[in-house]
């Protein structure tokens, strides 16, 4: 109702400002619904409380909303430079990763004026004040992912120096508890007023470029039609010559009068498809206008936010915060370097994996006496149907564990667990553990010309505030740990503290219990286990 649109994400305009024509003209925020919080969402409560806040104070004029202001000439970036305080700084790429991206537009931006380029700039000076204000020793810069944005400037000649704030760490410090909802769109409808920009972009772009067409597809396009329709004019060309030949060339005119019937549905195609391609083009044209005025606002938006983000981090978060933003160039510098890898132990560890994955499914095709693998005309072990058929049809195991979003039974490694005395489900639980393995390592590892794979970083990512790796590289399996190697002169250095965060309780709570035992040096996850399930658990052995 607050878009006019279907099949809409609404987490994509939740907390977005629309004002509803009329007299007077109607404030709306939109937010979730209070079902979707008792779904296991509550801890979405303090968003939505905050969206009634804002609303509140809009209704009363407690707030405004952002007015986006966005310039492309040389005087707004000079005055931004001449800017005392900290400038946000936001690009736009095409969608591979940072080290393979082309940069497409990078903006400068205070909280309220932003400028934008077009990268390469067309203008030299630009180039030289943008690499200047970058590499500013004392000036703060601000961006909302610095671990990816960071690198791909360093890649295309403008290197960034001097402290740096990172909002996406700034919103994780503040909001520990969202999970997954740091997206700058969504931080941003979370504290500030301002309208759905980000989707209203992408609504555009899928309309214009379709199944993720480029500028440089449609023109390749063109060109063909183009060539085509010459070519067509040229028969026609060469058919009016030799009627007008004498004496007439029969053969070669029966010849080519066959080609040009044949042709003219062709020549008709041919010039819909350009006219087409000519009318892509043109869109992308309004398209990349658009895209320079999104990335403009995507940087205003940074700058704002990190303003109203710094005091929800004061007080004993400030500690936190200084921290994370003093390791901020390691992440970028550990993600550029990459880890080793030795592909000659990737290549035995596919071969066990793919060992493990046959064998499971031999036992599973056994034991049910109906075949699986992968083919058309068997049971597959990744496909949800087959797996619930499998665990509940079958096996006629009890529900215990339900999806989140249908509430159908799960057939996930939750579900599986109490179960894996069945040699069935514990068939189907080791493929799904080598599969798992399998295709991050194997498959959709990406290892550059140098045999080293690139994991991105980000501090206080998690609720605890442990950093995050993308793709995870903190808990790799021992199968796995063997294909990562230390360079030629290096050793791979192990450490990890004791018991850190049990020690961290005992100290706060001053549990005698817990202190004593570490004074004994004993296991404190032992000591845990033993009070909670009685004198029976110390009695067993390490592998019981």
């Amino acid at each position: 109702s607050l878009t006019g649109k279907k099949g809409l994400k609404i987490t994509a305009h939740r907390g977005s400002l629309k004002v509803l024509e009329g007299k007077p003209e109607i404030p709306v925020v939109g937010s979730f619904h209070p079902a979707f919080l008792l779904r296991d969402q509550m801890q979405l409560a303090g968003v939505v409380r905050r969206d009634l806040v804002k609303l509140t104070r809009l209704v009363e004029g407690g707030a405004s909303q952002l007015t986006w202001l966005v310039k492309r000439d040389y005087l707004t970036l000079l005055d931004l430079s001449k800017f005392e305080g900290a400038l946000a700084v936001d690009t736009e790429t095409t969608r591979e990763g940072a080290l393979k991206c082309s940069l497409k537009s990078i903006a400068v931006a205070a909280p309220n004026v932003a400028f934008v380029t077009a990268w390469p700039p067309k203008e030299t000076r630009i180039t030289y004040l943008l690499a200047k204000i970058l590499s500013d020793e004392e000036r703060p810069k601000v961006f909302h992912n610095a671990p990816f944005d960071v690198p791909v400037l360093r890649r295309h000649g403008l290197v960034t120096k001097g402290p740096i704030i990172d909002t996406l760490i700034l919103h994780h410090l503040a909001e520990p508890d969202l999970q997954r909802h740091h997206d700058l769109g969504f931080a941003c409808h979370d504290l500030l007023v301002v309208d759905a920009w980000k989707e209203e972009f992408r609504e555009t772009e899928d309309e214009v470029f379709g199944r993720a067409q480029s500028r440089k597809d449609v023109i390749e396009a063109a060109n063909r039609e183009e060539l085509r329709i010459d070519a067509l004019k040229a028969a026609l060309a060469a058919r009016r010559a030799l009627r007008g030949a004498t004496p007439i060339n029969k053969e070669a005119l029966k010849a080519l009068k066959k080609t040009f019937r044949e042709s003219r549905t062709a020549w008709k195609s041919a010039k819909k498809r350009l006219c087409r391609s000519r009318a892509a083009l043109l869109a992308i044209d309004a398209m990349e206008d658009s895209l320079l005025e999104y990335n403009g606002r995507d940087a205003q938006a940074t700058a704002n936010l990190a303003n109203s983000l710094f005091p929800l981090t004061e007080g004993p978060m400030s500690k936190v915060r200084q921290v994370e933003h003093q390791l901020l160039p390691l992440a970028i510098t550990m993600f550029e370097k990459g880890m080793p890898v030795d592909e000659g132990a990737r290549v035995i560890l596919a071969k066990e994996l793919t060992e493990t994955m046959t064998s499971s499914l031999e036992t599973l095709s056994r034991l049910s006496e109906i075949k699986w693998g992968d083919g058309g005309n068997e049971k597959n072990p990744k496909a949800p149907g087959d797996r619930k058929w499998l665990l509940y049809d079958f096996l006629s195991l009890p529900v215990r564990v339900r999806t989140e979003k249908k509430g159908e039974p799960a057939t996930g490694s939750d579900a599986m667990l109490p179960h894996l005395s069945d040699p069935t489900v514990k068939a189907l639980f080791d493929y799904d553990s080598a599969h798992k393995l399998f295709s991050t390592f194997v498959e959709k590892l990406e290892v550059d010309k140098g045999g080293r794979a690139h994991y991105s970083w980000m501090g206080g990512a998690q609720v605890t505030g442990r950093w995050s790796s993308s793709p995870s590289a903190q808990n790799i399996h021992p199968k796995v740990r063997k294909i990562f190697v230390a360079p030629e002169g290096y050793v791979l250095v192990g450490a990890d503290f004791a018991q850190l965060e049990a020690r961290i309780i005992a100290a706060l709570s001053q549990c005698g219990a817990m202190i004593d035992a570490f004074k004994r040096c004993e296991d404190i996850h032992s000591v845990n286990a033993a009070a909670i399930f009685g004198e029976a658990f110390s009695n067993e052995t390490n592998k019981e």
